[in-house]
Order: C-alpha cells, then sequence, then structure tokens
C-alpha cells in the first residue's frame, strides 16, 4: 500500500513541476498540498494512509521518484517508513532491496519545516463552466503546443457553447485555433490566459479528469487516480 501511494502522489506531482509536497494525515482522512510557481494542489486520499501520521514533508519529489523506479527495488522491496523515538514523529522512509545488499534512506520534512514553505487554504468561487475532458481533445492541445513550440499560454473562450483554445501569436505571428471541449453548458464571458505547459501536464497524469473555469480568472482541474483525489488550482496570466 504505502508504495502504491507514494508512486501515485509522486506520477501526480513531480511531471507538474512541484519541488515539494506536504502531508497531513489522521485516522479519519490523508490530505496532500504543493505549491509551484502557477499551480496549487490540494488532495485527498480515497482512505486514510494509516502509514502516514501527523504533518511532514516529502521534499525532492524528482528523488523519491528515482528510488521508486529504481530496478533495485522492483522486486520485493522493504519501504518502511522511520519513526523518530524522541518524539515519535516521521524522519525518513527506508528503501531496501530484495537481497538486502542495497539500501537508500529518504529523510522526511518536520512539520516546522514543511509549514513555512507550504501552508494555505483555498476557499474557490463558484465555477461557471464545468466538463470532462476526452483524450482527443488532449491530444489535439499537445499536438498544438508542438506547432506553437515557443508559447507558454494558450487562452479559452465560450462561443456558441464550444470552448475554443486558440495558441500563438506572441513569439510568432502564426496562431492556431481549435474547439477543446463541445456543447459547453453555462456561460462564459471572459477570455483567459492559461500556462500551457502545466495544464498539459495535469491533463496527462492518470485517472479521470474534470475541468472547472470561474469568470473570475481561476480553473479548476480534478484528477481521481482511484487512490486520490487531486485538485489542481490555476489562475489566469496576462498575455
Amino acid at each position: 500500500m504505502i508504495r502504491d501511494i507514494l508512486t501515485d502522489i509522486v506520477a501526480h506531482t513531480s511531471p507538474v513541476g512541484f519541488v515539494n509536497a506536504k502531508i497531513v494525515s489522521d485516522k479519519k482522512e490523508t490530505t496532500i498540498q504543493s505549491v509551484a510557481k502557477d499551480v496549487m494542489l490540494e488532495a485527498v486520499t480515497h482512505f486514510p494512509v494509516n502509514e502516514f501520521k501527523g504533518t511532514f514533508g516529502l521534499p525532492n519529489l524528482s528523488i523519491l521518484n528515482l528510488l521508486l523506479k529504481n530496478p533495485e527495488y522492483k522486486e520485493n522491496p522493504k519501504i518502511d517508513l522511520i519513526t523518530d523515538q524522541t518524539d515519535n514523529k516521521l524522519k525518513s522512509i527506508y528503501f531496501q532491496n530484495e537481497d538486502q545488499d542495497y539500501s537508500n534512506n529518504y529523510h522526511l520534512m518536520s512539520t516546522e519545516v514543511v509549514n513555512s514553505l507550504i501552508n494555505f487554504e483555498f476557499s474557490g468561487p463558484d465555477y461557471d463552466i464545468e466538463f470532462e475532458p476526452n483524450l482527443n481533445s488532449i491530444q489535439r492541445l499537445k499536438s498544438q503546443q508542438t506547432i506553437h513550440s515557443g508559447e507558454i499560454l494558450f487562452q479559452t473562450k465560450l462561443e456558441k457553447s464550444n470552448l475554443i483554445v486558440s495558441i500563438g501569436g506572441v513569439s510568432s505571428v502564426h496562431i492556431g485555433n481549435f474547439v477543446f471541449q463541445p456543447n459547453v453548458k453555462g456561460k462564459l464571458k471572459n477570455i483567459f490566459n492559461w500556462p500551457i505547459q502545466e495544464v498539459i501536464s495535469i491533463l496527462l497524469t492518470d485517472g479521470d479528469k474534470s475541468i472547472k473555469i470561474s469568470d473570475h480568472g481561476l480553473m479548476l482541474i480534478t484528477v481521481d487516480s482511484g487512490l486520490v483525489i487531486y485538485n489542481y488550482i490555476l489562475a489566469a496570466q496576462s498575455k
């Protein structure tokens, strides 16, 4: 269980650009928070993770990702959460291979340290449109990004119930447009710009996805991996 949940967390944070993650866990629920340059994350596991307790941080998620993918730990590894006997708080994750001749100790961030790095409460607005993006739309967005590789933002606007995405016109004169989502219910008056790399990275993670956009300039992408419900919050940007 612990390997599965750690792998799931890393797969839904590191590719998006999150460096660290904050875990808060008790008998009722386990939550995950993180902050990157253009996106915030609030997540909750479907069931409390019994191995987690209290508040601690997962630092340098790229290293944790490498440990979890290390071939030495592919078959029957030992992965234990180590508790500091002096204060009964989690201090590290110990990795050992099946032959017990290869090991790593991944040090966790203390409550004080992780709270100084990640500490926010988010109360979102009422969202004006909501839909479930399909794989074809995600691939079309990725294709447009490849064509307009110099662009860092894409634009959304709602026209006749179709959510139109536009990319380009900043780093070059070329512009691409396509219908990202047809038959959208609700109204969206404003045109917004969003960070393309972060949105694509989120949409390429595994899980069931939904997107909400507010006329106040906020986008909420929810990804349910089956183990964790991840809520990614993005603010519209100036072009």
